[in-house]
């Protein structure tokens, strides 16, 4: 099994990597094709391929590397992490230039945007439950697949601020605090707007809204 991911973003690598991580240790190839050389460092830093392409290549010129590069891969599937990746990277203009593998996005923008007919599933980086309830969008199309959040595993290091103005000790900050806090905005949101969007809306963790 073969997954390929493009990317164009810092963000959006950090989902590929973590969905990569977790096809890898599964026994899963994994290639990455990038346009920045922060998302290069980023995605070599977790010991996997990434062909690294100039963002300022014309689109012609990109999309004919990027091409040749999943025919010489024949990956098993495409994940183009995040929507950006089409308008440059990748964008088969036909069903005969398709390549016949499953092609899925990793992203939330596809909500805002027309859906191509070439990919075969849209992960929305979203919980169901936080997904389902939003009533800023509507969304009726078979392919779209909350999946939840996707954390990039980075565990990150913090130098608080002190009264003086300088920074002062790093304070090491754990993935689930950052899971917990991220989580806990998304059901604030939810909260705001069942209340009618008004400022004194309470808010309080609950992990049951997210079953």
């Amino acid at each position: 099994m073969r997954f390929l991911f493009l990317v164009t973003g810092l963000g959006e690598a950090a989902q590929g990597t973590a969905v990569a991580l977790y096809a890898s240790a599964r026994g899963t190839d994994i290639k990455f094709v990038s346009t920045t050389a922060q998302c290069h460092d980023y995605i070599a830093g977790f010991g996997f391929e990434d062909i690294l392409y100039s963002d300022e290549l014309p689109t012609a010129q990109l999309r004919s590397h990027v091409n040749k590069g999943i025919e010489d891969y024949s990956p098993d599937a495409i994940f183009c992490c995040n929507s950006k990746t089409t308008e440059k990277m990748f964008h088969p203009e036909s069903p005969e230039e398709r390549p016949d593998c499953l092609i899925v996005s990793l992203d939330s923008n596809w909500l805002f945007e027309d859906m191509p007919a070439f990919f075969d599933r849209f992960f929305v980086v979203f919980p169901r439950e936080i997904f389902q309830r939003n009533r800023n969008y509507v969304i009726d199309d078979d392919r779209v697949q909350p999946v939840g959040f996707v954390p990039s595993g980075y565990e990150l290091q913090i130098r608080p601020r002190t009264q003086e103005g300088p920074r002062g000790d790093t304070r090491h900050v754990p993935m689930d605090h950052i899971r917990e806090q991220y989580t806990t905005l998304g059901i604030c949101h939810i909260r705001r707007q069942e209340d009618g969007g008004t400022q004194g809306s309470s808010c309080r963790k609950d992990k049951d809204v997210l079953g």
